[in-house]
């Protein structure tokens, strides 16, 4: 298991470790807001910002082909999703904890249960916008 988020001092950013595969540390390392922590028998330790850079940063490496394994040393992670009123979605392999429609804003807000393995997947298949991908968040 890899440290949760770390807290923040001073002006310091908070932060997440999570646990990937499927991309190497040098292109990691050549990432954005990315810090190669360790290279691990299960996958690179990384640290990134937490919040809506930590979504896109799951985003992009979904699209590069990683695998997450961990994210702050959890194997499960919660998703929002925007989709137009009572619109039909598939989450699977997720399960839906609850669905509700957005205050102000057409359309309605799902909130996803997904398994941590299964993530890079789910986002491949739900595109960050509008709707689609809103936040995973980051315990």
């Amino acid at each position: 298991m890899i440290a949760g988020a770390v807290a923040a001092t001073g002006e310091a950013p908070l932060v997440n470790r999570t646990i990937v595969s499927g991309i190497g540390a040098g292109a990691l390392s050549r990432m954005t807001d990315v810090k190669v922590i360790k290279v691990r028998r299960d996958g690179i330790e990384i640290e990134t910002p937490r919040y809506d850079r930590f979504t896109r940063l799951l985003v992009e490496l979904a699209g590069l082909g990683a695998t997450v394994h961990e994210i702050a040393g959890n194997d499960e992670i919660m998703v929002s999703l925007t989709v137009p009123e009572g619109a039909a979605l598939s989450v699977d392999p997720g399960s839906v904890l609850m669905r509700l429609k957005r205050d102000g804003v057409p359309g309605d807000r799902v909130v996803v249960n997904i398994k941590v393995e299964s993530l890079a997947a789910f986002l491949r298949q739900h595109p960050l916008g509008d709707p689609g991908l809103e936040h995973v968040f980051d315990y």
